[in-house]
């Protein structure tokens, strides 16, 4: 099997056990800035080449004219209201600052680099006096004077573009050169979400890259990852859409019995500061129960979610209401230790993870009331009949459980990671050709 594309981003494991995103690059053309794809206002791009920062590849260099205004690229796309990050390699050719905008006239993200330094800096645009902002941007410096600077926002929806703009000011992106200093481009991406994700190169069209995936647990390459589409309709995978700081109600899109829910709280298993810390309340009656739940609609599903010991060892993890699809596992072990008896055989599954993380999962094979939960366990209080626990004593309200990528989909068994963040979010099928042997032996 050979694989041919995929319209979205989607996960696999990598040879640590990470859980990595290989990205849909959206930006076309994405090392030939030449190209008829990007409008060149007023710089120009040189006929001088160097070598690119990653691989065997050529890095072009846009050249600051000697007319006063805002020099810039500029490619159009099509936002979706999704949060998305955009990212390309730089190095100073003689000219300093990098004023990276993405949007349009009412709607913009962004921020400044300089190349000089290697930090970042406020960013301007239009009159030069504005200064965009970012939910997020970072300044990666990959050696040899190039840096990989990338902005993270969300634009609405609607026709937007990339106007990165290059200057010989840290406060105006309106400047002009000596016509033949600027700054070399090398490998511009677009993608959903907020990692700039590592670099896939495009031309005419979108281009993702195909998954090599690996157990992870033993880290044995577990070869080239082909899946259907799905869609993940826990619209908050990791409890932190519109979340901050510590939450005592209700979870996004969902409620909340009990719980001291910190986001962004531990390391995820895919790297990031995204995993959730939930902790049953201290401040609340004795014999509370602590659990969250989110009635997803979904009602043949499968329910997912990677979960971390932090002194409460014990959680259900329920797919439906009634006992349907419920199971109890034992964070310290490892171990599946009840399931409830309408849950189908076979149906669910605890996986390790690096660092003390474990996936659980459990499908539903008939229609249930489209709910799914999680109940937390105190230490030596576990019913047998899996429904949701009365407790003897109160919790400490600094131990409990990290929690990350919540995932409800229209499949058998759990697919790769889908992380949302308000809404709900599709991974595309990969699609692939198949190549018969017809060789005799």
């Amino acid at each position: 099997d050979t694989f041919t594309s995929r319209a979205s981003n989607a996960t696999y494991v990598d040879s640590a056990g990470l859980v990595k995103t290989s990205p849909l690059n959206l930006a076309l053309y994405s090392e030939d800035f030449a190209n008829a794809g990007w409008t060149k206002n007023t710089l120009s791009v040189g006929s001088e080449t160097i070598p690119a920062p990653i691989g065997n590849g050529v890095a072009q260099k846009l050249v600051l004219s000697t007319t006063n205004s805002e020099q810039r690229l500029l490619q159009s796309y099509t936002a979706d209201n999704t949060v998305t990050t955009t990212s390309v390699y730089v190095k100073s050719a003689g000219v300093r600052y990098v004023h990276f905008r993405v949007g349009a006239s009412t709607s913009n993200y962004g921020h400044g680099f300089d190349l000089q330094e290697g930090i970042a800096i406020n960013g301007h645009y239009g009159g030069g006096s504005t200064i965009m902002n970012a939910d997020s941007h970072s300044i990666e410096d990959v050696g040899d004077g190039w840096y990989r600077i990338s902005v993270t926002g969300n634009n609405g929806s609607g026709t937007r573009y990339f106007l990165p703009a290059i200057s010989n000011s840290a406060t105006t992106s309106i400047s002009s050169g000596d016509g033949t200093s600027g700054v070399y481009f090398w490998g511009f991406q677009h993608v959903k979400g907020t990692e700039a994700g590592d670099y896939v190169k495009t031309t005419s069209t979108a281009k993702s890259e195909p998954r090599y995936s690996h157990d992870p647990e033993t880290l044995t390459p577990t070869g080239l990852y082909l899946e259907p589409a799905a869609t993940n309709v826990w619209l908050s995978a990791n409890l932190n859409h519109n979340r901050s700081s510590t939450y005592t109600n209700n979870i996004p899109h969902g409620y909340t019995y009990n719980l001291r829910i910190t986001p962004n709280a531990t390391t995820a298993p895919d790297g990031t500061e995204t995993a959730a810390l939930v902790v049953p309340r201290e401040d609340v009656s004795a014999n509370s129960n602590y659990w969250f739940q989110r009635n997803h609609g979904q009602n043949l599903s499968t329910f997912s979610v990677f979960l971390k010991y932090n002194g409460w060892r014990y959680v259900s993890v329920r797919n439906g209401h009634s006992g349907n699809g419920t199971l109890l596992v034992d964070l310290l072990n490892g171990t599946i230790v009840g399931v409830d008896s309408n849950t189908v055989v076979g149906a669910y599954k605890i996986e390790a993870y690096p660092n003390g993380w474990y996936r659980v999962s459990s499908t539903l094979a008939a229609a249930n009331n489209g709910w799914s939960s999680l109940v937390f366990f105190e230490n030596a209080n576990i019913p047998s009949n899996n429904t949701v626990p009365t407790h003897s004593s109160m919790p400490d309200g600094v131990s409990g459980v990290y929690v990350w990528g919540l995932q409800v989909e229209a499949t058998r068994h759990a697919s790769s990671v889908i992380i949302t963040n308000g809404i709900a979010v599709t991974r595309a099928a990969d699609v692939y050709t198949s190549t018969p042997n017809l060789t005799e032996t």
